[in-house]
C-alpha cells in the first residue's frame, strides 16, 4: 500500500498485534506506546526515521518488534524492564543501541541488526542467567574486537552472525563460553587465526569464516557435531585436508586459497569412507592432477589433465 500517516480514533487501547509493513509511514503514532496489551508489532518496509519514544518502557507486554529496512538512526533511548523476545532492526541507520537494552530485555532470544553502522554494543546484565539471547545477527556493521566481550556474556547463544565487520582478534577466554553454539558466521573479517577453543565446541554443526587472512586452523576432532567448514579466501598455507576430509565434517570449502597446496594421493586414506568432490572456484582453470575439466572433446587437453581413474575423488 502506500499508507503515509496513521490514524486511529479512538486510540485502541485493547490493540494486541498490529502489521503496517511494506508502505510510506514516516513516523508512528505516539499512542503505540499505551497500548499496554500490545504484543506484536510490525513496521518493515518504510520510511521511519524513529520510534515513539516510550515504546520500551510502556509497552511492557511487547514480544516481536520489526522495523526492518527503514531509516532509524537510533532507537528509544528509555527501556524499563521488558518482556521483548524478537528485536529484528536490521537495514537500517542504526549507530548504537539503547545502553540498557540487553541488560533490561531479560527475555530477548533473538537480536537482528544486520547492516546498520553499529560499532560497539552495550553491557550485559552482570546476572548471566538473565542473559538469556539464543539468536544474534550482527553482519554488516563496523563492529570490532570488543563486541566479542560483550556476546560471551549469553552462554545460551546457539548462532552468531559477525560476517563484514572489522574484527582482528577472537580469544579463547571468549569461545570457551559459548558452550551451546551451534552456528558461527565471522566471514569478511581481518582474522589471521582461529582461537583454538573452536574446535572443543561439541555442539558447533556450521563454521563459516572465509575472506579473513586465516593461515591456519584449529584441530576440529573434538568438534564432533562440526558439518559445515567454510574457509575459502584466506591464505592457508599448513592445513592437513586429509585430516579434515577424513573427519565428520561433509561440506568443506577451501577453494581461493592460492598457496594451499594438496596431494592427491592423501585422499586414497579416506576415499572409502566418504565421497569427495574437488572443483576448483579461482575461475583461472587451474587443474588439480586428475580432475575432469568436462571440456569438448574436440579441443585439446593436456596429458596431465586427463581424467585418471584410479585417483580417489569423483566430480
Amino acid at each position: 500500500n502506500f499508507i503515509e500517516k496513521l490514524v486511529i480514533t479512538p486510540k485502541p487501547e485493547w490493540l494486541l498485534q498490529m502489521d503496517i509493513s511494506h508502505n510510506e509511514v514516516k513516523k508512528l503514532p505516539e499512542w503505540l506506546s499505551d497500548c499496554f496489551f500490545l504484543q506484536k508489532l510490525n513496521a518493515s518496509h518504510n520510511m521511519l526515521t524513529e520510534l515513539p519514544a516510550r515504546l520500551f518502557v510502556e509497552a511492557k507486554k511487547l514480544k516481536s518488534l520489526r522495523v526492518t529496512h527503514n531509516e532509524i538512526t537510533q532507537l528509544p533511548s528509555e527501556v524499563d524492564t521488558l518482556f521483548l523476545e524478537e528485536l529484528h532492526v536490521q537495514h537500517n541507520q542504526l549507530s548504537r543501541l539503547p545502553p540498557d537494552l540487553l541488560t533490561c530485555a531479560n527475555k530477548l532470544r533473538v537480536l537482528n541488526a544486520t547492516k546498520n553502522r553499529l560499532t560497539s554494543l552495550p553491557p550485559v546484565n552482570p546476572n548471566e542467567d538473565l542473559n538469556k539471547l539464543q539468536e544474534v545477527y550482527l553482519t554488516a556493521n563496523m563492529l570490532g574486537d570488543s563486541c566479542l566481550e560483550i556476546i560471551a556474556g549469553f552462554p545460551r547463544l546457539k548462532v552468531l552472525h559477525l560476517a563484514h565487520n572489522e574484527i582482528y582478534n577472537i580469544y579463547d577466554s571468549e569461545v570457551q563460553k559459548l558452550e551451546v553454539l551451534q552456528e558461527l558466521n565471522i566471514a569478511g573479517n581481518q582474522l589471521r587465526s582461529l582461537p583454538e577453543s573452536l574446535g572443543t565446541l561439541s555442539k558447533l554443526v556450521v563454521l563459516r569464516a572465509h575472506s579473513n587472512i586465516l593461515q591456519n586452523l584449529p584441530d576440529f576432532k573434538a568438534a564432533k557435531a562440526l558439518r559445515v567448514l567454510d574457509v575459502g579466501h584466506n591464505q592457508l598455507l599448513d592445513v592437513s585436508v586429509t585430516s579434515l576430509m577424513a573427519s565428520q565434517i561433509n561440506l568443506l570449502d577451501m577453494s581461493l586459497n592460492a598457496q594451499l597446496r594438496v596431494d592427491p594421493h592423501e585422499f586414497k586414506t579416506v576415499k572409502n569412507r566418504k565421497s569427495i568432490c574437488l572443483v576448483d572456484l579461482t575461475g583461472q582453470g587451474r587443474m588439480l592432477p586428475g580432475l575432469s575439466t568436462h571440456r569438448p572433446k574436440s579441443k585439446r587437453i593436456d596429458e596431465r589433465e586427463e581424467m585418471d581413474h584410479t585417483l580417489p575423488w569423483k566430480v
